[in-house]
């Protein structure tokens, strides 16, 4: 059995929901606690983008063209937005993700209780989506 080595830079592409969170931090401590090694972590993120705007608007296309990381994360706020706009820009995403050489990962988020026309099960159906 081939072990695979832990990334050892990521790339998180996201919103407040990823900056506010320190999702990056947590992700570089629980690494290094767990293996000892330490992850070079990077963002790329906007208060309140889609992938839409994250595709359209910011650094992230160039910081994955650009190469060098192992993996990036790629985490939308769903309910602020539509499942297909999620699975257009996701699919755009993961194709320059896996162009530059690196491992696409999906940061899923949640339901809001003020915006019930996206429930938990479309977030979720979503996300699956994007493994076909």
């Amino acid at each position: 059995m081939v072990k695979s080595r832990p990334p050892g830079r990521i790339l998180f592409v996201g919103n407040s929901l990823t900056y506010v969170n320190n999702v990056d931090q947590w992700i570089a401590l629980l690494r290094k606690s767990v293996t000892g090694s330490s992850v070079e972590v990077a963002t790329c993120v906007m208060g309140g983008a889609s992938l839409k705007k994250l595709w359209q608007d910011t650094a992230a296309r160039r910081k994955i063209a650009g190469g060098g990381f192992d993996a990036v994360v790629l985490q939308e706020d769903l309910p602020e937005t539509t499942p297909e706009s999620f699975e257009k820009f996701c699919r755009k995403f993961i194709g320059a993700v896996r162009d530059a050489g690196a491992t696409p990962l999906l940061h899923q988020t949640w339901a809001y209780g003020r915006l019930p026309d996206v429930t938990h099960g479309d977030i979720c159906a979503a996300h699956r989506n994007m493994s076909k």
